[in-house]
């Protein structure tokens, strides 16, 4: 039991530590939903065939209501929110076959900051 105990304990230090690491990054105002949409996209975008994620789909998947979704990205990309700097992760666009659907992906500074997760957790 004690050394379950350990490792449960070792993997959720790690965890906290990812966590910091993206509050860091995201500065300013850094809420549970923001970093919640920002690992979705890393993990949806991780595939190399990916296109990027649908932003109606990610409203879904994360149960998160339209505004607040969008509120979310424009603070993840390079619009920033309310005045506040933005952090640049993502890069929002539009579906070549289908203009009515925003697509988000990542960006050089996400993609790095996904990766340096990553390998956080595996240390």
């Amino acid at each position: 039991m004690e050394t379950d105990e350990k490792v449960s304990r070792v993997e959720l230090t790690k965890l906290l530590d990812s966590l910091g690491i993206v509050a860091e990054k995201l500065g300013g105002e850094c809420n549970l939903d923001r970093v919640r949409l920002f690992l979705m996209i890393a993990i949806q975008g991780i595939a190399e065939d990916s296109r990027g994620s649908d932003q109606g789909e990610l409203a879904k998947t994360l149960d998160m209501q339209g505004p607040t979704l969008q509120r979310n990205v424009a603070a993840l990309s390079d619009r920033g929110d309310r005045g506040r700097e933005p952090s640049k992760l993502v890069k929002v666009g539009f579906d070549p076959t289908d203009h009515r659907r925003r697509l988000i992906v990542l960006s050089h500074k996400g993609k790095t900051l996904a990766q340096a997760l990553v390998a956080r957790l595996h240390k």
